[in-house]
């Protein structure tokens, strides 16, 4: 028999990154008795503590550089790299609440670069041309930041893999999920805020946490909240060497030979023999990391992708390492996600979102150093509104029990465990293949009935566990986003589809250029 456990508490947070510690401070200053829920151990795990970079940048305009002038040139660019997809009055509050937040972080002791003259080193960021990013020290200061708000918002703290939503009369109510040590877990709560951060592990390479599947997405599916902009997702150009993943050096791709087909041959003379094109290619691609397809610069990204569609490997080529490093594409942030008004709420009532999982703070692509920069704006937002919620909650309900935890089956019996790893594993290679930097209608369609194929297989599996669980809500989000890719026949910023017709007038213009 499996043991249940029940917490009740005013305002769930779920997720213990930047987003959530956030969120629960706002929360606890609001009058709120908080519970957070994190896998793993508070900011050590999620995008804000991990990953391939060194630290992270932060976009803000603190105390006297906030005037007029300077607020609505930030708000400006944020709506044009956005490229019309980012909801105007989330992107205002984004510029103008920033610094604030930016302010309370270096009071809790997070410490900034410095030039040698000791002002705070100030960078662009990708797609933007004003030098407004902070950049963090290190992540060990970050770590040590984070947990400090933490302690000072009291909030309680467990470690729990949340496997769903509890739902009551279309209102959610709390969570449920697994401890490490097998007991099941239902927390009540008269608000949910979910900041357990966006999918980039459902791709078979990431610059993110490899655990990042989407949950959250999932959950929200599953309640009926609306999402928005699925299908901008960024990828970042990465080499792999041995088992280990790093960024590829943009400033290197000039070099002569520096990426090569398995013939040794240069990749990009290749694809674009016309000097003019591949130098402004070149050029364009160095003002920002993730692919786009806004301008010039996704001609090198293309090249890449369609060795891979090939089945070609793609070496990058350092003078300073004597073999060379197979190329890819790692998936890195998600633009879109849960629906979000001012106050971070979702359309579902009692749930609210921030941080990479939410929408609506970004477009079809997103200036660098931003996605923090929301974490701390909404996040506190979200907490804030939760709380004031759920002083308006007198009582919570009964307890529905969701209907997946009357056929759960916790036990050390793992027959089951090899298909479905199996299964999902076969499915994050087709999603991969079709919805990272190469999209169209016929290979989004395909991905669409390889997903189906796969949620029946696993559908089909005599008993219910955790894994199938989070291997058909990984499905779900996998879905959601294929479809997103499949409404927007367009390309724009992040999303590329190769049967966009402005793309092939494009390719007869390189034609006739080579």
């Amino acid at each position: 028999m499996q043991t249940t456990l029940t917490r009740q508490t005013d305002v769930l947070v779920i997720g213990g990154g930047a987003a959530g510690i956030r969120a629960a401070l706002a929360a606890s200053g609001a009058g709120a008795d908080v519970l957070l829920l994190t896998q793993g151990r508070p900011t050590f795990h999620g995008a804000t503590f991990a990953g391939l970079g060194r630290g992270w940048g932060y976009q803000a305009l603190p105390a006297a550089e906030r005037t007029v002038r300077n607020l609505e040139r930030f708000y400006d660019e944020i709506i044009q790299t956005g490229l019309g997809c980012a909801h105007p009055r989330l992107a205002r509050i984004l510029a103008e609440e920033s610094g604030p937040c930016l302010q309370d972080l270096l009071a809790y002791g997070l410490i900034l670069k410095t030039d040698a003259e000791n002002r705070f080193l100030r960078v662009p960021g990708c797609f933007s041309s004003t030098p407004r990013a902070f950049l963090a020290l290190d992540r060990q200061n970050i770590r040590t930041t984070f947990g400090r708000m933490l302690r000072r918002s009291g909030a309680a703290t467990l470690n729990v893999s949340v496997l769903g939503l509890i739902m009551s009369d279309r209102c959610c109510r709390g969570a449920w999920g697994v401890t490490p040590t097998g007991e099941i877990l239902l927390a009540r709560a008269k608000a949910v805020i979910l900041a357990n951060g966006g999918g980039s592990g459902l791709f078979l390479t990431q610059a993110g946490p490899v655990g990042q599947t989407g949950s959250g997405y999932a959950w929200a599916l599953a309640a009926g909240a609306t999402m928005k902009n699925l299908e901008f997702i960024q990828f970042l150009l990465g080499f792999r060497q041995g088992r280990k993943l790093g960024l590829l050096p943009l400033n290197r791709l000039r070099e002569p030979q520096a990426i090569t087909d398995p013939a040794g041959q240069d990749l990009l003379r290749t694809a674009l023999p016309n000097n003019r094109l591949r130098q402004r290619a070149l050029s364009l691609r160095q003002a920002h990391a993730p692919f786009s397809s806004r301008d010039d610069s996704g001609l090198i990204d293309r090249a890449i992708a369609e060795s891979f569609l090939r089945n070609e490997k793609v070496f990058y080529h350092d003078s300073s390492v004597p073999d060379p490093r197979e190329v890819l594409h790692l998936a890195q942030a998600f633009n879109g996600g849960i629906r979000i008004n001012t106050q971070a709420a979702s359309t579902i009532p009692g749930l609210y979102a921030a941080g990479e999982i939410a929408a609506g703070p970004h477009g079809a692509d997103r200036i660098g150093g931003c996605l923090l920069a929301a974490t701390q704006v909404f996040g506190a937002r979200a907490g804030r509104a939760a709380a004031l919620y759920a002083k308006r909650i007198k009582a919570l309900p009964r307890p529905v029990v969701p209907p997946e935890l009357r056929r759960l089956r916790l036990s050390k019996n793992h027959s089951d465990r090899e298909p479905v790893d199996e299964i999902l594993m076969a499915t994050r290679k087709k999603f991969s293949q079709e919805v990272m930097i190469l999209r169209s209608e016929s290979g989004l369609t395909e991905c669409l009935a390889f997903l189906d194929r796969a949620r029946n297989d696993i559908r089909t599996m005599k008993h219910l566990s955790s894994l199938k669980i989070t291997s058909l809500q990984a499905i779900m989000v996998m879905e959601a986003v294929t479809r997103a890719a499949l409404l927007r026949k367009n390309s724009l910023g992040s999303h590329y589809r190769t049967d966009d017709p402005k793309v092939h007038r494009r390719g007869a213009e390189i034609a006739e250029k080579k």
